[in-house]
């Protein structure tokens, strides 16, 4: 997956996620997956401690099936 997305702070804007195939299946994602895609992004540049994010986190039991 590609993921876009503007540095906004504290949390990045999730623009688009562009699948293999080059389809973009943000509108398919659920809230909490694009929540963890951001906290994912914080800890990448640094603005948030690694694991420091994980009591903010929802459990995602699988990831959604993209049709």
């Amino acid at each position: 997956m590609l993921v876009i997305y503007e540095d906004d702070r504290p949390l990045a804007a999730i623009r688009s996620v562009v699948d293999a195939a080059g389809h973009d299946v943000l509108p398919k994602l659920s809230d909490a997956c694009i929540r963890i895609l951001q906290l994912e992004i914080a800890v990448y540049h640094g603005r948030i401690e690694p694991y420091a994010w994980t009591q903010h986190a929802v459990d995602v039991v699988a990831s959604p099936a993209v049709v």
